[in-house]
């Protein structure tokens, strides 16, 4: 049995036309049953290492954006460098265990079908997982982090791909391999969805840092910045120490990729 924990990124509701926030993203970290105990064990300890006796608090949890931002109850205040390793400890876990992560993400401004972004991009992630679990001959549960303002067309959604099919997706599918519903849960109360968040967080912005990076180095050669350059050594002498960790992040974030999609 697999269990796939998925949160969201860059959620705005109904609102497609935030310039800082153009795409939705949803990640699934999905792995066996068996790990499940031991992966909570490491971020419990993680927790102590570096909040001690108040990651105790029913309120403590992992989030990417409040440690990336320095921001909330319990990373406001924290030096850069600590956030930073922070959010180094929480990847390694990901990577210690060799979770795989599958994703699917939706540009909100092209969006034609009317949906919310988050029913969309649900709507592709199922077909790749559905695809992952068919080709592993295996069953998964669903476990998301909650939202109330869509919750229920999840959960109806799933049912009709179990039952039809996704219906105009990148490749029509059958949800052959998921049972019983979705399982939506509180985050605090969860350290997988805790590390869901991480990776959806850090695949979105890590995305966003590598194009910005990207497209200011493309404009300074066409501004005659010396051809000889090299991409690397111009990130190493300009980009951010928060930058860096974002690509570093990404990069080892990706090597967990199993599947993804993008839309359009």
């Amino acid at each position: 049995m697999k269990l796939i924990y998925i949160d969201e990124s860059g959620n705005t509701g109904t609102k497609t036309d935030d310039p800082h926030q153009p795409h939705h993203l949803l990640a699934a970290l999905v792995v066996d049953e068996t790990q499940v105990r031991a992966i909570e064990e490491d971020v419990r300890v993680l927790g102590l290492k570096h909040f001690g006796a108040a990651s105790r608090n029913t309120d403590f949890e992992f989030h990417g954006y409040e440690i990336h931002k320095g921001k909330g109850r319990y990373f406001a205040g924290m030096k850069l460098h600590v956030r930073i390793q922070v959010m180094d400890d929480l990847i390694e876990i990901v990577k210690k265990h060799g979770i795989e992560i599958i994703y699917a993400m939706v540009d909100k401004s092209r969006n034609k079908a009317e949906l919310h972004p988050h029913q969309l991009t649900f709507l592709f992630l199922v077909e790749r997982i559905e695809d992952y679990l068919e080709h592993r001959k295996a069953l998964g549960l669903l476990i998301a982090d909650e939202n109330r303002d869509i919750e229920q067309r999840l959960i109806d959604d799933l049912e009709r791909f179990k039952t039809l099919n996704t219906g105009f997706g990148y490749r029509p599918t059958k949800a052959e391999h998921l049972i019983d519903s979705i399982h939506f849960v509180r985050s605090n109360n969860n350290h997988l969805i805790q590390l869901a968040d991480i990776a959806a967080f850090m695949l979105l912005r890590g995305k966003r840092v590598r194009q910005e990076l990207n497209d200011k180095f493309l404009d300074l050669m066409q501004a005659n910045l010396p051809a000889r350059t090299p991409y690397a050594k111009w990130v190493e002498e300009n980009a951010t120490e928060l930058q860096k960790a974002d690509l570093r992040y990404i990069e080892t974030i990706e090597k967990q990729v199993k599947d993804s999609k993008t839309f359009p």
